[in-house]
């Protein structure tokens, strides 16, 4: 079987992208592609051997065509770009396609757009926003790692847990604002990072120490990350914007009560069924999408109905979280297997044209 080769370009940012990249990379894998990852670094630009080797891979290719005269058939079959428009380089690929994050957008240029062959949308929020801009647009969804699988045993579950990382877009301020309120309430850990993905700092409020809340603010592994995510009762992501929602995912994989914004995506994600739903108390612009502000009196309620549910209550809630990541999980992975296959079959390699492959090195 020929492989067929794709290069991801994407933003190594230690946070949700890195996730995407990582997804990707083993879905493809998994689909016999070959996967080359140009990497942006926290300074945003793409790694230099990256850039040194499409220079090198270009001006090999022009003087073969030069001399040659045959046809030139791309480095690779597909060019994937997470997030960022790289239109410098569409030249390494028959065909390009964007998989956007539309809160991160600013603008984004006709010109720029006109390039890529699809825009995959993760979201029906994305959809419809490139849809409406005359994009050929195809819904894909999105997943997480399952961090459910990966505790064996019973979990005893006590407590809530916050996780915003090096975002400020995940409602942290209304979380703590409740919980202070509430001294009665059982702990709240809030994992959440001094620095943003750039490595500025960020804007934190300064807050007095409360006896039933604890920040943490070191950076914590993937297996410390799992434990206290299944091991907390209670999952509070009222998140303002998100290009998905990878923390929020992640709690309904452990099967925990997850608390989210009632708005697009997060209500894409989290249906009534499957967890609570806090209501919008006002909204603003952010990027091509909107930022959502919950309601604090209806974040208190959201998190006192879940307290007094009984733990028969919450399993079950739990539970139904876990069914529906495993059908937005299965969902996802057919979509993308779907999408890739007319690429898989109709590629310069099956029609017997010329290919260079981009050095390793």
């Amino acid at each position: 079987m020929i492989r067929r080769t794709v290069n991801i370009f994407g933003w190594n940012n230690g946070g949700g992208l890195s996730r995407d990249i990582e997804l990707l990379r083993e879905i493809l894998e998994a689909q016999e592609w070959t996967v080359f990852v140009g990497c942006r670094s926290r300074g945003r630009k793409l790694d230099q051997p990256f850039v040194r080797a499409a220079k090198r891979l270009r001006a090999s290719t022009l003087g073969r065509i030069v001399v040659g005269g045959a046809r030139f058939a791309p480095p690779f079959d597909l060019n994937i770009h997470l997030q960022d428009p790289q239109p410098g380089y569409f030249w390494l690929a028959e065909r390009n396609v964007l998989i956007p994050n539309q809160e991160c957008f600013q603008r984004i240029s006709t010109q720029d757009l006109a390039g890529f062959s699809e825009v995959w949308a993760k979201t029906r929020l994305a959809e419809k926003m490139f849809l409406d801009r005359g994009c050929k647009t195809r819904f894909l969804g999105w997943t997480s790692f399952d961090h459910g699988a990966s505790i064996e045993g019973n979990k005893e579950r006590s407590g809530a847990l916050h996780v915003a990382g090096s975002s400020i877009d995940k409602g942290t301020d209304a979380v703590l604002d409740v919980w202070e309120r509430n001294p009665g309430w059982p702990r709240l850990r809030v994992v959440r990072r001094p620095v943003d993905y750039a490595g500025s700092v960020l804007p934190w409020r300064e807050r007095e120490s409360a006896d039933n809340i604890e920040i943490i603010t070191d950076r914590v592994d993937e297996r410390t990350l799992r434990r206290l995510q299944n091991g907390s009762a209670l999952y509070v992501c009222p998140s303002e914007a998100e290009g998905f929602g990878h923390v929020i995912l992640e709690g309904m994989s452990v099967g925990a009560v997850v608390i989210t914004t009632n708005a697009p995506p997060m209500n894409e994600l989290v249906s009534p069924d499957a967890g609570l739903l806090v209501e919008v108390e006002r909204s603003e612009a952010k990027g091509l999408g909107e930022r959502y502000f919950v309601s604090h009196e209806d974040l208190e309620r959201k998190v006192r109905r879940a307290l007094e549910m009984s733990d028969a209550e919450r399993a079950a809630l739990g539970r139904a979280a876990r069914v529906r990541y495993e059908r937005l999980d299965q969902e996802f992975r057919a979509r993308i297997k779907d999408a890739l296959h007319p690429i898989f079959v109709e590629s310069p390699c099956e029609r017997g044209e010329p290919i260079v492959r981009m050095s390793e090195k």
